[in-house]
């Protein structure tokens, strides 16, 4: 028997919010099972949406200081038309970028699927997802199970171009 493996990034989160990403799009290099997609399993499901809210004045100040610029109307006006219609990696503001990780990270938010409302003194952000959204979605692989799917089904689902091989036969291969 010849086997030709090697083990799989077998990463996961808690819920897509509806699109899992890429592995790049979240850590340094791109991982060939780890490909974002279109994940209708998590969508409504476990904790699928969040909501948190900031005080307006911090928040666009934080951002006028990453883009190095002042905050003005333009830029509120920018944030507030902040929409995903899936994840993105970056806000974009005058041709420059700011990873969505790191505004995620700084203000403690529970993924970086989320767009910007404005109400009075703070801004409410309105997410989808929790965690980082690279490989498979518990919520989404818990709502796979409870229509029928095997773990086959699921596994294949959220990540790419793998081969399941049972452990023992691997094993055997190697110690043998």
């Amino acid at each position: 028997m010849d086997l030709d493996c090697d083990p799989v990034l077998s990463v996961f989160h808690a819920n897509s919010g509806g699109f899992t990403v890429n592995s790049e799009d979240v850590w340094l290099k791109p991982v060939p099972q780890l490909r974002s997609r279109l994940d209708t399993f998590s969508i409504g499901v476990g904790s699928y949406t969040w909501e948190k809210r900031i005080d307006k004045d911090r928040f666009f100040n934080y951002f006028a200081s990453m883009f190095g610029v002042k905050n003005d109307a333009e830029l509120q006006k920018a944030l507030l038309n902040f929409e995903q219609s899936d994840r993105q990696k970056y806000f974009s503001y005058k041709g420059k970028n700011l990873k969505l990780t790191k505004v995620r990270h700084d203000f403690r938010l529970r993924s970086t699927y989320f767009q910007v409302e404005l109400d009075g003194t703070e801004v409410v952000l309105k997410g989808k997802g929790f965690g980082h959204g690279v490989g498979l979605s518990q919520d989404g692989a818990i709502e796979m199970s409870h229509r029928g799917f095997n773990y086959k089904s699921i596994l294949h689902h959220y990540y790419s171009e793998i081969d399941l091989e049972a452990l023992d036969r691997i094993a055997s291969e190697y110690l043998n």
